[in-house]
């Protein structure tokens, strides 16, 4: 291959990571406009119960446990051409909260939106692998994340100012995100027409066949873990501590700020010395974050705890690295899926399960349990067998 070849390839590259980079960025400020507002929104405006509030969420992240079947059914189309689409119904779904009135009109237009955001986010985790250079996977799907991070802080800190300076209603909010996130198409449609491998869903038998089912045991755990603090972290200090939607928007704020240099030195080390160390690492620190959480009654305290959990989400970057290490090829996009599939069958019961438990039993109850599943993740990361330090 000609030097000039060898340079128009890695031109391309590097200017589908840039539009690639955009839209995380801009998908990644419009759903977070959202996220900052969500559960305050449920609470005040709704008056939604913790039961509520877990019920909607395990509808929500039912479409997660079919990403294996949409992702299939589109295989064979441009991905990113998909993805444009995708994020367009992710905009409209988020920007319709600006007039729901009933809890019943809440699961209908969080479907709605959920359906285009789980058959991106692997096709994105795809993208980024596919355009990174052999060796820096880690680095890039770093890079990237740090992207969205960025996205992240833009869209609290705007949350934040336009609620206390410029007056804006929560409902005036959603319209905001959701033309934000739509946006996230255009980049998308200027990327070449990558397509997926033909249309066929990846069968369970093979997502947990020897090669695959430590991916897939590592993703319905951490997906488990992660749902109780997504959701549950949040609701007990707007319950239980009083805290409103400007603390909230300020608190991520603050989080995604102390982020945003960790994602690309996360995937930057997993490259280094490889997966085992860094999931271990994770694991074990979010064991002791859920015990914490369930035990310290200082809201001041419970803050810094709350930033040091989605500090060390980060590091989770080591799950899809395995999996693009022992990856068949062609299989990359379809195994993603699978394991977004994974991630949201525990995601999908757990809510539901832990907003019963939190109402009863009080919420330190659903942290205990999150607790055992960090302690059960370690164990099963052992098996992560080494790799040579790059």
């Amino acid at each position: 291959m000609s030097s000039s070849s060898l340079f128009l390839e890695a031109h391309a590259r590097r200017r589908s990571l840039w539009l690639l980079a955009a839209a995380v960025f801009l998908v990644s400020l419009g759903v977070n406009v959202h996220m900052a507002m969500n559960v305050n929104y449920l609470h005040d405006l709704l008056q939604a119960t913790s039961w509520q509030q877990g019920y909607l969420e395990s509808l929500r992240e039912s479409l997660g446990v079919c990403s294996f079947f949409l992702v299939a059914l589109l295989a064979g189309r441009s991905e990113p051409r998909v993805g444009s689409l995708m994020l367009a119904i992710v905009g409209i779904g988020l920007a319709s909260y600006s007039g729901l009135t009933t809890i019943q009109q809440v699961i209908a237009a969080s479907m709605f939106w959920s359906f285009g955001f789980h058959v991106w986010s692997p096709m994105s985790g795809s993208m980024q692998l596919g355009f990174a250079k052999e060796g820096q996977e880690g680095r890039t799907m770093g890079t990237l994340g740090s992207v969205g991070t960025l996205g992240v802080l833009t869209a609290l800190g705007g949350v934040w100012l336009l609620r206390t300076v410029a007056g804006f209603g929560m409902r005036d909010l959603f319209l905001v995100g959701g033309a934000l996130t739509a946006l996230g198409a255009v980049p998308l449609l200027l990327m070449p027409a990558i397509r997926a491998p033909a249309a066929r869903p990846m069968p369970f038998r093979v997502a947990w066949s020897p090669r695959y089912r430590l991916y897939s045991g590592l993703e319905l755990l951490d997906g488990m873990r992660r749902q109780i603090f997504s959701l549950f972290a949040v609701l007990a200090l707007v319950q239980e501590r009083g805290v409103h939607v400007e603390a909230v928007a300020a608190l991520m704020f603050v989080n995604q700020l102390l982020c945003l240099p960790l994602a690309p030195l996360a995937g930057a080390l997993v490259d280094r010395v490889g997966e085992r160390p860094v999931l271990t690492f994770y694991f074990a620190m979010v064991g002791i974050i859920c015990l914490l959480y369930a035990s310290i009654p200082d809201v001041r305290v419970l803050f810094g705890v709350y930033i040091l959990d989605n500090a060390m989400f980060m590091f989770r970057v080591g799950i899809p690295l395995y999996a693009n290490r022992v990856v068949r090829p062609g299989e990359r996009t379809r195994l993603l899926a699978m394991g977004t599939t994974m991630n949201h069958i525990g995601a999908v019961a757990l809510p539901a399960i832990g907003g019963a438990l939190y109402a009863h039993y009080g919420f330190r109850l659903p942290f205990y349990a999150g607790a055992c599943i960090a302690a059960v993740s370690v164990a099963l990361v052992q098996r992560v067998p080494n790799r040579r330090a790059v």
